[in-house]
């Protein structure tokens, strides 16, 4: 109690003077059957209405201040919904205080960026069918790996139509390295492709690697940051002529469908999560996938909503539009008149200036202060040990 005393900034003065004139506590003196409101005597000379139906004594809060209370209770350690409520509901009473507390409770920035319930998982997707081999290949760099003749680093490049699969060994990882490696191992045997996909590597976002895709006429595709996943697809459609079962081509496209792979399904025990508000929601939460800071949160956000996409989202980061994966978002529950921008800002409103009944008269201040005193600005007199006063005078 103790605690909640030193920290607390709001004055049950302003409270007894606003239920003067609230309108909303006249009405619930008269019609509440299950309330019973006493009228209790404060030190400035106003009264506070509080309800005695229970053990505890609680004011009644008006509706200006309600939120101020709940951030009391609820900033000290950030309870669930729940717990919030119960608090609240012992402690201060107002209609409707249940739903208010766990609307407010469920739409607070620090619980939703630290605390985590489930993570979104969505299903395994699919590339779109290619028509020809080696228009569209993947690069990664794999290591650093244990050395191998000074090599450390691997270039893989994978062709999506034909799934043919070239490593290329490297010293280093640098944009020169990769570019020169990527040029001299597939573009020269193979020819250029029509779409790269890449990672969001440094190699691959440099100018030297978009200079060399522009030079050879390859579009750049980067897949979302954290998310490395890339599922290999099914490359063959099931047939969708009919032939006539006595003619050539009816025996030689059964002998070709028994040579070609067979379309299975992906054997895992991924469980799929995906939150039914992320299709509705204008802000989301990223989750932070590198070694974070310790007591640094899981989250970051809120974010603003551009796009939405089946498998990623682009949000609104410092001005610039992102491509995140779905499964580091969550949908995050703001309240219309809460302030939304970079979690590091914050808003604060200015405090309510208090309407006494009546100022009292100054106290007299003394002409000589003795040694060893100190005058405050209320006009007392106040003597330090003897111990302290080398320190202050």
């Amino acid at each position: 109690m103790s605690r909640i005393q030193a920290i607390s900034v709001l004055d049950y003065d302003i409270i007894a003077q606003i239920q003067e004139d609230d309108d909303e506590l006249q009405k619930l003196r008269q019609d509440s059957e299950s309330l019973v409101f006493k009228s209790y005597p404060l030190s400035s000379g106003r009264h506070l209405w509080c309800d005695v139906s229970t053990e505890n004594i609680r004011p009644y809060i008006p509706r200006d201040y309600r939120k101020r209370f709940f951030h009391q209770v609820h900033d000290l350690a950030h309870p669930g919904v729940r717990s919030t409520v119960t608090q609240m509901t012992s402690k201060y009473v107002w209609p409707s205080i249940k739903k208010d507390v766990a609307l407010w409770a469920q739409s607070c920035i620090a619980c939703q960026r630290t605390k985590i319930t489930r993570h979104t998982r969505s299903p395994i997707g699919s590339f779109d069918h290619v028509d020809e081999r080696f228009s569209t290949v993947h690069v990664d760099i794999v290591g650093p790996l244990p050395q191998s003749d000074g090599n450390i680093f691997c270039l893989t490049m994978i062709d999506r139509y034909t799934n043919w699969v070239e490593a290329v060994p490297m010293v280093d990882s640098s944009a020169d390295t990769v570019a020169r490696l990527f040029y001299s191992n597939w573009i020269c045997r193979f020819g250029a492709p029509s779409h790269l996909v890449t990672d969001q590597g440094r190699q691959f976002e440099s100018v030297l690697f978009h200079k060399l895709a522009e030079i050879c006429g390859t579009k750049l595709h980067h897949t979302t940051p954290y998310h490395p996943q890339y599922c290999l697809a099914s490359f063959f459609d099931a047939p969708k002529t009919t032939t006539d079962p006595a003619t050539f081509v009816h025996d030689l496209q059964r002998s070709m469908e028994l040579i070609r792979p067979v379309q299975s399904e992906h054997k895992n025990n991924r469980r799929v999560f995906v939150h039914k508000d992320l299709a509705r929601c204008s802000h989301v939460f990223v989750r932070v996938d590198r070694v974070k800071k310790p007591l640094e949160p899981a989250y970051n956000g809120p974010f603003l909503v551009i796009e939405r996409h089946s498998k990623y989202f682009a949000i609104d980061i410092k001005g610039k539009p992102v491509h995140i994966s779905i499964d580091r978002l969550k949908p995050a529950f703001i309240l219309a008149d809460d302030y939304v921008g970079p979690p590091s800002t914050t808003q604060t409103s200015p405090e309510p200036k208090l309407v006494k009944p009546r100022p009292s008269p100054s106290p007299t201040i003394p002409s000589e202060v003795p040694k060893g005193s100190s005058t405050t600005r209320s006009g007392r007199s106040v003597k330090f040990p003897s111990r302290f006063l080398e320190q202050i005078f």
